[in-house]
């Protein structure tokens, strides 16, 4: 029964696609599990499936007859970096798949970001767990000297073309935007009392960003900041830390604020207008950095 019902939809997708379908070829992949899933028991089923943010704008078909038999299938949020930075407006203009979502229960971090999301599924069910942990290796340093920590997150830019080829019209971040972001870092925490610990994004090559961009990040952090390995857990460097610096709207400083760490979102590009995200300020120039620096050595 599943390779006839498998046979007849090849033949369905083939003609389709033949006559202009185009989309019937990317459904014949969904069919493939569909009819899978349809021939198993439930004993054969889990109680809950999981789906990350990743697939947004993708519900397996499988899914919706996972949910018809009474099952839970859920997409969670492992990240909150989904606010435009030049709006200061609650909820960010659309893009794509967000106006197409049939996701019907998302575990979301806080209130702000089960707003943005009703906003495309009003009767959705909502669940508010705070932060998603990633997986990743535990962070196993001490400062010298009692130095106090302060780790900085940034974003990597993609190269515009990379940018392009996602749908995308124009650059988010920016190589000027996250090499001032150091910058400025290091400028204000540049004395005996902190140790600066840099956690890049990911590891990626050049295909991604250019090779220029990645040697002067290095040149501008080299005896300024430690590295740390992409591989580290974003929570484990947050927990060792006095004080967290992230790119606006990375993840770590939300974090921090839930652990009662010091923490802000920082850019002096002009580009972010917001001056508030998820609770936490968005300081926009080195004035208002050495602000915050001073009331940290204060307390």
């Amino acid at each position: 029964h599943y390779f006839y019902r498998n046979i007849c939809a090849l033949f369905v997708a083939t003609f389709g696609v033949l006559m202009g379908k185009w989309w019937y070829g990317l459904l014949y992949r969904e069919s493939v599990f569909y009819f899978y899933f349809r021939l198993l028991n439930n004993d054969q089923l889990a109680e809950d499936y999981f789906f990350s943010f990743t697939s947004w704008f993708r519900k397996p078909l499988w899914a919706h007859e996972a949910e018809k038999r009474g099952l839970s299938v859920s997409i969670y949020c492992h990240s909150i970096n989904m606010d435009a930075l030049d709006s200061k407006k609650p909820i960010r203009v659309d893009i794509y798949g967000f106006k197409i979502m049939l996701w019907n229960k998302f575990i979301v971090w806080d209130d702000q970001q089960e707003h943005f999301f009703m906003r495309y599924r009003p009767k959705a069910t909502f669940t508010k767990v705070g932060y998603i942990d990633h997986a990743g290796l535990a962070y196993n340093h001490f400062p010298k000297s009692e130095k106090k920590i302060l780790s900085v997150f940034d974003i990597t830019p993609m190269r515009p073309v990379k940018h392009t080829s996602h749908g995308l019209v124009s650059a988010t971040y920016t190589e000027e935007m996250v090499l001032s972001f150091l910058g400025d870092i290091i400028k204000i925490f540049n004395d005996d009392t902190w140790e600066i610990l840099w956690k890049a994004k990911r590891t990626v090559d050049s295909n991604f960003i250019s090779n220029s961009f990645q040697r002067k990040r290095l040149n501008l952090i080299k005896g300024h900041m430690i590295r740390i390995e992409p591989g580290i857990g974003a929570r484990s460097l947050v927990e060792a830390s006095d004080a967290v610096i992230t790119l606006p709207f990375s993840s770590p400083s939300l974090i921090a604020k839930m652990k009662g760490i010091s923490s802000i979102y920082y850019d002096s590009s002009g580009l972010v207008k917001k001056t508030e995200n998820h609770g936490l300020p968005v300081l926009k120039s080195k004035a208002e950095l050495q602000e915050w620096f001073d009331s940290l050595n204060a307390n």
